[in-house]
């Protein structure tokens, strides 16, 4: 038998369930894969962006100021919030956040300013990348 999953609902997204546009406005971005909402940090899902607050080297400060203010710029306008089934070690939950029915965090990917994450989101390779020369 197969134990029934419960996930549990976060007071900051639960009244997006029904994809009701939000203003950009509402959201603080605190790094370029986090935000605050209502008062809650959650991560963007699916996407992992340059450490601002505990960087592996100088350059990846820098693009991680680009990405932060990038999606500050992204975040303009009326967006969508859909919760993610995804939490971080800390138990941080993940959202989608979406602006013009684009996800924003994968905009971020196209333009070089974060890379997917996944079962390798922690490995060495990406945990380096932002510091690599280019």
């Amino acid at each position: 038998m197969v134990p029934e999953i419960r996930l549990k609902e976060y007071p900051s997204t639960r009244e997006y369930r029904d994809h009701d546009p939000i203003d950009g406005e509402a959201i603080k971005v605190v790094s370029g894969d986090a935000v605050i909402i209502n008062g809650e940090k959650h991560y963007l899902a699916s996407v992992y962006a340059p450490q601002i607050a505990r960087p592996r080297c100088m350059d990846e400060v820098g693009k991680g100021l680009m990405a932060a203010g990038r999606l500050r710029l992204l975040l303009k306008g009326p967006i969508m919030v859909r919760p993610a089934i995804s939490l971080d070690l800390k138990r941080i939950p993940a959202v989608h956040l979406s602006s013009n029915n684009e996800d924003v965090g994968f905009r971020l990917v196209k333009e070089g300013l974060a890379v997917y994450s996944g079962r390798a989101a922690n490995s060495e390779e990406n945990l380096t990348y932002w510091c690599r020369s280019s």
